[in-house]
């Protein structure tokens, strides 16, 4: 966002200027009416601006990421279902791929306690909600933008993970993923959701920083 970015180098920049002058301002000011006990003071007149510098880089290095943060859209990871896998399971790799999804940083991700706090409230049901009406309605009470469904299903010694991506707006299937891995379930935990997270979110354009 190149204006953006202009308009918080211009301000910091602006902030600076001010501090030094009054910094200036005041030390000229003791020197002629305090000149006893202007080394002291002035020392001190400085300290105070060095950390009224530092305060101000520090923000100027957070605002950045604050900013970003904040464009972000948002998503809630609906739990999993199984067909032919264990429950628990299908819980651990549910909670495996939030974690994924935090650390991928495309959307900021709504954690599972916030959701069971506002389903709660609303007496929403979500056992059982696997049409895109239901998943659409439970993304309106959650407030959020996109909701994302997983079913795990076993063949034999093979594994495979569906997802879909819903917009809560439009109610369309914005993104789907298929990954099937064949060997153990532990697999499906140590590789099989990484490689589903980058399929899921591997396209999409992720917030950038404005550069300072």
């Amino acid at each position: 966002e190149p204006n953006d970015t202009q308009w918080w180098r211009s301000y910091y920049g602006n902030c600076l200027d001010y501090l030094e002058r009054v910094k200036y301002l005041i030390s000229k000011k003791i020197s002629i009416r305090h000149p006893e006990r202007s080394r002291g003071i002035i020392h001190s007149i400085h300290v105070t601006f060095v950390k009224s510098v530092i305060t101000i880089v520090l923000f100027c290095l957070s605002t950045p990421a604050i900013l970003a943060q904040e464009k972000k859209q948002t998503l809630a990871v609906m739990e999993f279902e199984g067909f032919g896998v264990d429950q628990f399971a299908v819980k651990t790799l549910t909670d495996r791929f939030r974690s994924k999804a935090v650390a991928d940083g495309t959307f900021r991700i709504m954690e599972r306690g916030a959701m069971d706090e506002i389903l709660d409230e609303q007496k929403f049901q979500d056992s059982g909600c696997t049409s895109d009406e239901c998943i659409v309605e439970m993304g309106q009470f959650l407030g959020v933008q996109f909701m994302l469904g997983a079913t795990v299903g076993r063949v034999g010694d093979t594994y495979a993970i569906y997802m879909r991506m819903i917009s809560v707006e439009t109610g369309e299937i914005i993104k789907t993923a298929n990954f099937d891995i064949t060997g153990k379930i532990d697999r499906l935990l140590t590789e099989g959701i990484t490689e589903a997270a980058k399929l899921i979110f591997g396209s999409m354009q992720k917030p950038v920083a404005l550069v300072t």
